[in-house]
Order: structure tokens, then sequence, then C-alpha cells
């Protein structure tokens, strides 16, 4: 019996999540004078924005999120909404999620196997010209090759080996639940003759495979296939335009945008005042605040609609916060959603962006972050994290 209301009490929270999404969503693209459709029994949502689907010959299911200028977190886990397009094959067997730009490609690969799995661009033939990602996790530990296939059933060495060089920049994997998930980081052209190069909005071939065994010399016994799949096209307008909102500090009455802080990495907050996980988050930032001084921006951007000016003030008197607070204008909270996707409306999941020097945009993991965690986030990923 407890199991049973227990599951119910999640069903429930589940369906009060998404109502309170779709409300927030509602107001946002109803003051901005947007239509909102919502598909039956909830298989179809579509806010503010038409989410394209696309289709292979091969029963795949697609999908898209949001896109922006965020670099997805190369750990080894892929979350909801990480990645803005995600390539499902044999349902669900094999997982492809990735996103670019015009100078990187963000990929994971997921399979149902403890073994290796692997990938191949633009083969000619068979498995012949294949630009190859190969990797496996044993006892913790992830191995990812840059291989090049010399034939149409093999062999497939190491770049290294033919001349050329390893182009992986980052990678990363982990196994749960029967799967291994693989993420990685490369260049769209590595200038290495045994890589391809890759273009925005490119149709890319490509073949797949995966086996039981860690080892990259045993074959392939589970699965091997192709596949076809679409890479971003490159951003005509800046996908920082939400920079350029102008905002007002509800402490001084200041105006000020995002991009007034170019320079300097920028921890964005989005929250609401009735959230008791916001308020945790926000005593993690006082705390990085008072250790960091102005060496990092802070800025608390209040996503309800139900929420105003005034009682914003009552918080900060309450709290004593002294950094920037601001109410989200409708424009921009559809930017940040269009950026990072639904998540960074979720006040109880404590979302946060890190904006670097350069401007860049990374979505932190949900839940609480310490104020080491988040110094450790700008460290790793900002020019001049302190």
């Amino acid at each position: 019996m407890n199991n049973l209301h227990n599951v119910k009490r999640g069903n429930s929270s589940k369906r009060s999540l998404f109502h309170s999404l779709y409300y927030i969503m509602a107001k946002i693209c109803s003051k901005a004078g947007i239509v909102i459709v919502v598909g039956v029994v909830f298989t179809s949502l579509e806010f503010c924005t038409t989410q394209e689907t696309e289709r292979s010959s091969q029963s795949v299911a697609l999908a898209q999120v949001s896109s922006g200028s965020y670099r997805p977190e190369i750990d080894g886990i892929v979350e909801e909404q990480e990645y803005p397009r995600k390539l499902e094959l044999e349902r669900g067997r094999f997982i492809i999620s990735w996103k670019n730009d015009h100078e990187f490609l963000y990929m994971a690969l997921k399979a149902k196997t403890t073994g290796w799995l692997a990938i191949g661009f633009e083969p000619t033939s068979r498995m012949k010209d294949a630009d190859m990602i190969f990797g496996w996790v044993e006892d913790e530990k992830t191995t990812l090759l840059d291989l090049y296939s010399t034939g149409s059933t093999g062999p497939h060495p190491p770049d290294e080996e033919l001349g050329g060089t390893n182009d992986i920049i980052e990678f990363k994997g982990s196994e749960k639940d029967g799967y291994t998930t693989i993420e990685f980081k490369r260049k769209m052209n590595t200038n290495d003759e045994y890589d391809k190069v890759l273009l925005p909005g490119q149709t890319l071939n490509f073949i797949w495979a995966m086996a039981t065994s860690d080892s990259f010399n045993n074959k392939h016994n589970i699965l091997n296939k192709r596949g076809q799949l679409v890479l971003q096209e490159e951003e005509v307008e800046s996908a920082q335009a939400w920079m350029d909102i102008e905002l007002k500090d509800i402490r001084t009455g200041e105006l000020f945008k995002v991009g007034d802080f170019k320079g300097k990495p920028i921890l964005l907050e989005s929250f609401a005042v009735w959230c008791p996980t916001c308020l945790r988050q926000q005593k993690e930032i006082e705390k990085l605040k008072v250790k960091e001084g102005d060496t990092i921006i802070h800025i608390s951007l209040n996503t309800d609609p139900n929420e105003d000016e005034a009682k914003i003030r009552e918080h900060l008197e309450e709290h004593g916060f002294d950094w920037y607070f601001a109410v989200a204008p409708p424009e921009l909270t559809k930017a940040l959603i269009d950026e990072v996707g639904l998540a960074i409306v979720s006040a109880p999941l404590a979302p946060v962006i890190l904006i670097c020097e350069d401007q860049s945009v990374r979505f932190l993991r949900g839940g609480v972050k310490s104020a080491e965690a988040l110094l450790s986030e700008i460290e790793k990923d900002c020019e001049n994290g302190n």
C-alpha cells in the first residue's frame, strides 16, 4: 500500500510540474502574442516554437529540443534536453545525440551493451573510408579511439598509425543498467586527412555497430547498420541576442543587460520567490560572492509570471542578498527556453546558466549547486576562472 501511495504521489507531482510549466508558458506566450498548441494526451507539445521532426527509412525516432550556444557537458551522462537533436535506432538500442556549431561537434552515443560501440562517418563502400569513433568503458575507465577504415571490411587502424592525428578533444563514458554511454567533442574540420570535414546543415551518412566485448580486436556481434542524421544549421542570427534585452535591477533601479558584463564569468539563476530550493541555491551563491567578490557576476531572474517587483523586493529585504535581481520579460524567458530548454523555467530544479567571458553558454545540471561546485564549473569551463 505504501508503494502504491508513493507511485500515486509521484504521478501527481509530475502532473503538477507539467501544469506549472504549462501555465508559465501560457502566460509567456500570451503576453508575446503567440499561440500554444497542446496535443492530445500530451504526446505533442509546442511551446511558442515549432518542433522539427525528421525520419529515416529505418523507423527511427528523432527529437529536437532546444538550440543555442550552450555547450553539452562531456561527463558520460546524457541529461534530458542536454542535446538539441537525438536519433533512436532499433527501438532505442542505439541512440545518437548531438549538437554542433560551425566549429565543434558534440556527440553522445548510447548503446544497449556493456561492450564496445562505434560510429563511422561517410563511408564510401561498406566500411571503406569511414571516419570512425570506437569506444568502450571497462572498470569505470573510458577508452575512445579515432580510427579510419582503409578497406570495405577493415582494417580500421588509429589515425596516428596512418600518419594522421587523434582529434578527439574531450571524452567521457559510463555504464548503467546494461547501457554504455560515451560523449565526445571534436572539431567539425580537424585538418586531418583521415577525418571527414563536417558542415552545418549537412546530411551525414554513417555506419554504426556494437558488441558484447570490450576488446578492440573482437568483431561486432550484436548489430551493425547504416543511417543518416542531419547536422544543425549554422545560426543566422546571434544566439546571444537575448543578452541585449534590457533589465531593471530591483535593488537599485539600475538598467542593465547581461551583455554588459562580457569579459567576466556570469552565473544567471532562474528562480521564483515561493521556491525553497531556489532560496537554498541563492544562499550558496551568496557564499560564492563573499569569497570571490565582483570577479563573478551574479544575476537572479524571476521567471514566474505571478510574481512582481514588490514580491521580489520583500524577498531581498528578508534575506539581504546584494547582487542583480530582475523580473524576466516574456521575450527573455522565451529566448532562454529556446537556448537551453524548458528546464530553465522549472524553479524546483534550481536552474543556473554559466556564461563565460566570451559569452558562451552552458546550462548547469539540475539541483542545488554548492558554492564550491559553482566555482569549479567556472574554473573548468571559462578562460579566466578564479
